[in-house]
């Protein structure tokens, strides 16, 4: 069966080694692949402030993760703590839902609140209304670039602990030959995940004139501030929801 999607060029800008699933639905239907790493994951955190508040997590009502990424680095700094595993499956987990959702429960963790959220935003308004009259106490293991959405949305509602726990970096190896192909307009779409990576692909490419695909709003509307339309935009903000989007886009021409 012919796919819309053969011999087309797709590079990916997640980090190295997250693009996995959405590899295979691109391969497995004639495309070609690429990855361009424009975002590094690190562990950033004050140790002093951390150890802190992880030594007194039983404290805690509810930890909320609005990202995959944010409850992986958390796990890690968890490890490191005595009666981790027991104190964790005492407290309420909330979770901005889809690839977090399955992070978390691949890790035999329950999880009290999925919001099915696309939006920090989103899962603030919804996570507000679920903790309402409940006195919770929150922690919120995110990044150190993750705007205040969601303490500023809880002000009044509950007691909130924003802990930075990692960051999104430059890479520190950028494959130039990928680039240059792409200021030689050599690929068919660029896939962005995140604000992060599209402003790191900007500074490298040094070009707007580009074709891009989004994964979630959040994204989409970093790159329509920079005076760039996405040519798609994933309405789930998943792997599944970017290559439905990409499909979509494309049988549009037919």
């Amino acid at each position: 069966m012919f796919s819309v999607l053969r011999n087309k060029v797709f590079i990916s800008t997640r980090p190295k080694g997250k693009s996995g699933e959405l590899d295979a639905m691109l391969t497995s239907n004639g495309a070609i692949h690429m990855e361009l790493p424009m975002i590094e994951l690190r562990e950033s955190i004050d140790e002093d402030i951390t150890s802190d508040i992880l030594i007194n997590m039983q404290t805690y009502t509810h930890l909320v993760f609005t990202s995959a990424n944010g409850f992986l680095f958390f796990m890690n700094q968890m490890r490191n703590f005595k009666d981790s595993n027991n104190i964790l499956h005492s407290i309420k987990i909330a979770s901005i839902g889809y690839k977090t959702t399955e992070t978390i429960l691949s890790k035999g963790y329950n999880i009290d609140f999925d919001a099915n959220a696309k939006t920090g935003t989103e899962f603030a308004k919804k996570f507000k209304k679920h903790i309402a009259g409940k006195e919770a106490r929150v922690l919120w293991p995110t990044s150190k670039l993750s705007p205040n959405i969601i303490p500023d949305s809880l002000d009044g509602t509950a007691h909130i602990t924003r802990l930075n726990i990692y960051t999104n970096n430059n890479p520190t190896n950028i494959d130039y030959k990928l680039v240059n192909r792409v200021k030689s307009d050599a690929y068919d779409m660029i896939i962005c995940a995140s604000p992060s990576a599209f402003f790191n692909l900007i500074d490298v490419v040094k070009n707007k004139n580009l074709r891009i695909a989004c994964i979630g709003r959040t994204t989409a509307n970093a790159v329509k501030n920079h005076g760039i339309t996405p040519l798609c935009v994933a309405k789930e903000p998943n792997a599944l929801g970017i290559f439905n989007a990409i499909t979509k886009y494309y049988n549009s021409f037919k």
